[in-house]
């Protein structure tokens, strides 16, 4: 890092001020996000709220870095390759020519400590009114290595966030032909005309262990934080819940002692776990190897008899199938879903085929589960690749091959 400069940024930048008003011929509109950076508006999917007389909205041109100057806090900024006009909610930055990358400064100001920065630096009473002038972040230090390092360290930035790209959007085909794949496979049992022996069965009808029930963890005074202990029996709550994937990601545990307590919490293997708070209804099956576990709130955790239906099969119904989103959805109040109710869950019809169908069916589904799995963990793998890597970069704590 001995020939990296400290900086401030209004050393190696500036506010770009031009208006449309002085560049009628753009009337490209731009929208900046947190994860794409800076878009083409039509494209963004978002309704366009901009004004009717954009006379006073800012050029943008290529190279250029533009930040959302009332949510910089939350890190809503990016680099643009595209020439066009913004709010004046915007600021735009111009890297100075022949000192400063554009690509550099926009992976620059997503580094969590720097985002951190620009909050503390944020002017305003509370978080709807923070902002960050370009008066105040030209103050700021940052430390800038030479013209091509920061070249490098781009493109090498640019070229992950592509993978990312790419492996985002296989996943999104696989979500799609799984989803495809459940509805053709089972819709078919609630129809008219039903396959031969085939039922439609409430959930409540397909519980089982030795107290056939459903239920949520403890609330309140239950579980105070002073009874919480870094070793234990796991308590799994919302935060263990992904799709159909268990997340054995324990940060909270209770003594063996406080556990006998709460034992009718108990979490059995191949129980299903469905969020009622949150991102509700969202489901996933607990591994045959946890043995021991209780459940918390904010999680309905379902005992099925397996000689009636397979785990994994309800699980892949509850989070992809449109006739039991249709059903949560009897618990929103005002558009928003705020928990799902014992008897909304209890009430659930399954199209419940032979058993031997059944695992003919999970057959199919479990090939595709499998491969939608590993490109989830190496996108996983490679997001925390691109994390510590860009961290080392950025900081110049590594260097780029070439230099």
């Amino acid at each position: 890092m001995a020939d990296w400069r400290s900086e401030t940024y209004g050393g190696v930048a500036g506010a770009r001020r031009e208006r449309a008003l002085d560049a009628p011929e753009l009337r490209n509109l731009l929208s900046v996000t947190a994860v794409e950076g800076v878009i083409d508006q039509a494209k963004s999917g978002r309704r366009d709220i901009s004004a009717a007389d954009k006379s006073k909205y800012l050029v943008v041109a290529p190279g250029d870095v533009v930040y959302n100057t009332m949510r910089m806090w939350q890190g809503v900024s990016g680099h643009s390759s595209l020439s066009g006009i913004v709010s004046p909610a915007y600021t735009v930055i111009r890297p100075s020519e022949g000192v400063l990358d554009g690509r550099f400064l926009a992976h620059l100001m997503k580094l969590p400590e720097n985002i951190n920065l620009y909050r503390r630096f944020s002017q305003g009473l509370v978080s709807d009114t923070w902002n960050l002038k370009f008066s105040a972040l030209a103050a700021l230090p940052l430390a800038v290595p030479p013209l091509e390092e920061q070249r490098r360290i781009a493109e090498i930035l640019d070229t992950i966030d592509e993978s990312i790209n790419a492996s985002e959007r296989v996943i999104a085909k696989l979500e799609s032909v799984r989803l495809g794949l459940v509805d053709a496979l089972l819709a078919p049992g609630l129809s008219a005309s039903p396959p031969e022996g085939w039922r439609t069965l409430r959930l409540d009808e397909l519980l089982g262990g030795s107290n056939p029930m459903m239920r949520s963890g403890p609330f309140g005074s239950a579980l105070l934080s002073s009874e919480l202990v870094d070793d234990g029996v796991p308590l799994l709550g919302i935060d263990n819940v992904e799709r159909e994937r268990f997340v054995a990601d324990f940060r909270r545990f209770v003594t063996v002692e406080k556990a006998e307590e709460l034992k009718r919490y108990r979490v059995f293997p191949r129980d299903l776990m469905i969020t009622i708070m949150g991102t509700v209804g969202r489901c996933c099956v607990v591994p045959p190897t946890l043995r021991h576990a209780l459940s918390s709130k904010h999680v309905w955790t379902v005992t099925l008899d397996q000689a009636k239906y397979l785990p994994e099969l309800a699980c892949l119904q509850v989070n992809y199938s449109p006739w039991v989103l249709g059903h949560f959805s009897r618990d929103e109040q005002g558009g928003i879903m705020s928990a799902i109710r014992s008897e909304t869950l209890r009430s659930l019809v399954l199209p419940t085929p032979p058993m031997v169908e059944q695992e003919q069916i999970w057959a199919v589904l479990r090939d595709s589960t499998r491969r939608l799995e590993a490109e989830r963990s190496a996108l996983a793998k490679l997001r925390l690749t691109r994390t510590g890597l860009a961290a080392d970069l950025l900081c110049g704590r590594v260097a780029t091959v070439a230099a």
